[in-house]
């Protein structure tokens, strides 16, 4: 993903759409399985999938919403059905979704732990990772948000709160740090956190 100083790309949906139709029928062996990380046969001739989580989903949806009035007839249509699919198995295993999605918001406070750290030892090399590091907190956020999270236990939510004022004390708010048409689908200040950078100092960015 592009940085401030980097020219700015354009988002194409094919990788996230060939996700999500890849997961739609995976889901529920997925959420009777133990585990987070479920691998998907990966289709021939195209670019290799990523494993499936319930984070790595809804962030590929939430993308995908953010420029679904503009895709081509076809691929609205491939959308709708996998989305459609993907809500049918959400409502028939709500309480298995919920006990997958904290197991993987515990796994990912800890890898976004782990940046964080990274960032205060070597600031100037890490913070050039942010925008495609800071995907980790966009995915907790959509995590912990979810209908089938519920309320966010004490220990998960104290976690995200030390973490994020870590990250505020050096950060410096500024432009996107995605693709530009992606922004509508991460309005702040729920997702302050890719509106900007970390710095040294926290200066705001030019």
């Amino acid at each position: 993903m592009p940085g401030s100083t980097s020219p700015r790309h354009a988002y194409t949906p094919d990788s996230d759409l060939q996700f999500v139709e890849a997961c739609a029928p995976e889901l529920e062996a997925y959420l009777l399985a133990s585990g987070i990380y479920w691998p998907l046969a990966q289709p021939k001739g195209l670019t290799a999938l990523p494993r499936l989580t319930l984070g790595g989903l809804l962030l590929a949806l939430r993308r995908l919403s953010a420029v679904e009035l503009d895709l081509p007839a076809l691929q609205a249509v491939r959308l709708t059905r996998a989305r459609t699919q993907i809500e049918t198995e959400r409502l028939r295993w709500t309480a298995a979704m919920g006990a997958k999605m904290a197991l993987e918001m515990r796994a990912r406070l800890n890898l976004w732990r782990a940046y964080l750290d990274d960032l205060s030892e070597s600031p100037a090399r890490s913070a050039d990772l942010y925008p495609a590091e800071v995907r980790q907190r966009a995915t907790l956020q959509l995590l912990a948000t979810a209908p089938e999270t519920g309320p966010l236990p004490a220990e998960a939510r104290q976690a995200m709160q030390a973490l994020d004022a870590r990250l505020r004390e050096i950060f410096a708010a500024g432009s996107f740090v995605w693709e530009e048409q992606l922004a509508p689908a991460f309005s702040p200040p729920e997702y302050w956190f890719l509106y900007g950078r970390p710095t040294e100092k926290g200066e705001r960015e030019d």
